[in-house]
């Protein structure tokens, strides 16, 4: 057992350490290129997290919000629009832990994946990795919608759409292509590992127990941010007009939450159950 939480603490490290330089390089890149002056950058830094995932189940998620804490000591863009502590927090974490955490949601299905073998296989991880890159997308895309305005375009959310998906979109396949090459050159690398249960989430109540716990706290964390976003949002209609409802983006989060509290606690109740 000790063996084994050594093992993923290790590997943890190197993932996350991996899925920093990669971003760090993509970013850097970009940072010559015109395209994209309010952030963002086109590569393959997800491939990181979503490895680690396959292989850890659930422990994705801590691999991904790790890299998304790291990738902020390059830098970060912090939206003038984010007049308090608490909007910064939100709108930091929709474009980077928050970004990089939904990303270990591949986790959930590693367990299913390893099971599978051939074209099934194959279509369990060109879909799980869209999915995820999708996830990560639309976490950029509601920051676009809610602190990144633009004031020529005449609809922000045509706006934030086609701004984060023109490098969003080629990274997601980009990321899928390596995931794909990897799978027919170096499968091992995406084996689950089974050997140690208790890095499963499925198998470990305590773990299950704690992201309940999170989940709650999150949930009452959205249930605040909704009643209090209202204020923001009086400042940008009065700036450029009418640009995202409120209570819909709040209502994202709060949705994501409930679905998290009831998989943490169904798992949770099936492992006490069981013991």
């Amino acid at each position: 057992m000790k063996k084994n939480k050594i093992t993923l603490i290790t590997e943890m490290a190197l993932f996350v350490s991996i899925g920093f330089i990669l971003d760090f390089i993509q970013g850097t890149i970009s940072n010559f290129l015109p395209f994209f002056p309010n952030g963002g950058s086109i590569g393959i830094a997800m491939i990181a997290t979503l490895i680690f995932s396959y292989r850890h189940g659930l422990y994705g998620l801590l691999c991904g919000l790790l890299t998304g804490f790291l990738t902020m000591l390059s830098g970060v863009w912090i939206s003038p629009f984010a007049n308090n502590p608490l909007h910064v927090f939100l709108q930091l974490g929709l474009d980077y832990f928050f970004s990089y955490f939904v990303i270990g949601l591949a986790g959930c299905f590693a367990y299913l994946i390893s099971k599978k073998q051939g074209k099934t296989k194959l279509i369990l991880l060109i879909v799980t990795s869209i999915s995820s890159g999708l996830l990560k997308y639309l976490s950029h895309f509601l920051a676009g919608m809610i602190y990144w305005p633009n004031e020529d375009a005449t609809s922000q959310f045509i706006y934030s759409l086609t701004y984060n998906g023109s490098y969003m979109i080629p990274s997601i396949i980009l990321t899928t292509l390596l995931l794909v090459l990897i799978y027919f050159k170096a499968p091992s690398i995406l084996e689950y590992k089974e050997t140690h249960e208790e890095v499963s989430l499925i198998n470990n109540s305590k773990l299950s127990l704690s992201v309940l716990v999170v989940s709650i706290i999150g949930f009452i964390s959205s249930l605040y941010f909704y009643i209090e976003s209202f204020i923001i949002y009086d400042d940008l209609i009065a700036s450029y007009g009418e640009v995202f409802s409120a209570s819909e983006v709040m209502l994202f989060f709060l949705i994501i939450f409930i679905l998290l509290i009831i998989i943490s606690l169904t798992s949770y109740l099936k492992n006490r159950k069981t013991k």
